[in-house]
């Protein structure tokens, strides 16, 4: 009599679309978010959740298919088939392939994934310094602007007008360094989350 073992069938196929289900639902949760860094790090972080899960399950399936045949062979040897022993050291030496294919994948899984946040957190840190560099650009030239307009308006010899020029240009220095600081601490924080 023959083992009904149909149910692993039923089992792995609710396994996957359970994991299938998750996924939707979280990228159902991560839509709502406003575009940008968080929103991309989330979708990266579940595109690669889903993926090692599929994975896992695929290597379970594997398992189990190797498992049954090993059976399968164990009986075709004690019946003497030689056709179904050969056939079935074929499909496991296949299932050996099949499997270190997989783990091979699982392992790339993590390198890919460490390449994609890597690239996000990239160009999320260089739109975020471009910002700063913008928002600073616009206020030098304002503070230009406004150091300009007073010198027309003002009634000061040339020396006096060369130390104003001067401290202009020492403030300016100032608020470059702030800048640079700025700038570096972003990049510090970047680089520490990676």
């Amino acid at each position: 009599k023959k083992y009904d073992d149909s149910y692993l069938n039923d089992e792995a196929k609710r396994k996957s679309d359970l994991i299938r289900l998750r996924k939707e639902a979280e990228e159902e949760r991560i839509s709502i978010l406003e575009n940008g860094y968080a929103k991309e790090v989330l979708l990266e972080n579940l595109n690669h959740s889903y993926k090692l899960d599929r994975l896992a399950n695929d290597q379970e399936q594997l398992i189990t298919e190797k498992t049954k045949l090993e059976k399968k062979l164990v009986e075709a040897e004690k019946a003497g088939d030689s056709r179904k022993i050969a056939s079935y050291k074929n499909q496991l030496n296949d299932i050996e392939e099949e499997l270190r294919i997989n783990h091979t994948s699982i392992e790339r899984q993590a390198e890919i994934h460490n390449l994609r946040l890597g690239t996000i957190q990239e160009k999320a840190g260089l739109q975020e310094v471009q910002k700063l560099k913008e928002q600073y650009d616009r206020e030098a030239q304002t503070r230009e602007t406004n150091f300009l307009e007073s010198q027309e308006y003002l009634a000061a010899s040339k020396e006096e007008k060369q130390k104003l020029q001067d401290k202009f240009n020492e403030d300016e220095l100032n608020y470059q360094e702030q800048f640079y600081n700025k700038q570096i601490v972003l990049l510090e924080n970047m680089l520490n989350d990676v």
